[in-house]
C-alpha cells in the first residue's frame, strides 16, 4: 500500500498543512504551527504537526507518580523479607536474587557469622556478634542466594530483597 505525504501552506492561516494519504483515502490530516494555537471554549482545531509531519499528543495531564515541580516520574523500591534465619543453617533462595541488605536483628554470639554466596562463589561474610543494625548491600546474586549461618550461637537476621 502506498502513502503519500502533501504539504502545502494555507493562505488564509498561513500554516504549514499537512496530509498524509494511504491507499487513495486520507488517514492523517494535521497542521504544523510554530505557536500551538491557544483555543477558547467550543473552539476546534486541526491535529498538530511537528516540523517533520509527526502527529503531536499529550495526555494533558499527569500520569501516576510524576512529580511535576521536579519534572520526573517518581519509583519507589518494593522489598519483602526474603528469610528470616534463626539457626546456625544453610539457606539457599534459587535462581537470580537481589539482595538489598542484612538485617541483624538479635546478635549471636561466640564468633557467630553469616557467609553470603552466589551458588557456591563467597562474596561477604559478616560477623554477627558485633552490631545489631542494617547492613546495605545492593547486590545481585546472579546464580542463587545462599546463606550460611555457621559457629556459636546463631543470631536472628533477615535477608531483604527481591
Amino acid at each position: 500500500m502506498s502513502k503519500a505525504l502533501s504539504q502545502y501552506v494555507d493562505q488564509a492561516t498561513n500554516a504549514l498543512k499537512v496530509d498524509v494519504v494511504s491507499g487513495g483515502s486520507s488517514t492523517a490530516q494535521g497542521t504544523y504551527n510554530a505557536t500551538p494555537p491557544t483555543l477558547s471554549d467550543g473552539a476546534t482545531s486541526s491535529n498538530q504537526l511537528d516540523v517533520n509531519g509527526n502527529l503531536k499528543t499529550t495526555l494533558a495531564t499527569l500520569l501516576y507518580g510524576e512529580d511535576a515541580i521536579n519534572n520526573m516520574i517518581v519509583t519507589e523500591h518494593r522489598y519483602v523479607a526474603l528469610a528470616n534465619i534463626t539457626t546456625n543453617t544453610t539457606t539457599t533462595l534459587n535462581g537470580q536474587r537481589f539482595l538489598h541488605s542484612l538485617v541483624i536483628n538479635t546478635k549471636g554470639a561466640l564468633a557467630n557469622q553469616v557467609i553470603l554466596k552466589d551458588g557456591t562463589t563467597v562474596v561477604h561474610t559478616f560477623d554477627t556478634t558485633d552490631r545489631v543494625g542494617t547492613i546495605l548491600l545492593d547486590e545481585v546474586f546472579a546464580t542463587s542466594l545462599v546463606a550460611v549461618t555457621q559457629t556459636g550461637t546463631a543470631a536472628d537476621i533477615t535477608l531483604i530483597g527481591r
